[in-house]
């Protein structure tokens, strides 16, 4: 039973891993542009 958990965990974390991933880089891209923008 601990093991189906435990799996399930694993696999909840590497599916979530690149989403996160992705969202944190979006954000700074996101940051960026309305820096630029701002600066001209």
């Amino acid at each position: 039973m601990s093991s189906i958990v435990i799996t399930t965990l694993n696999w909840h974390s590497f599916h979530y891993e690149p989403a996160t991933v992705l969202f944190l880089s979006y954000i700074t891209r996101l940051t960026l542009v309305s820096i630029s923008t701002l600066s001209h």
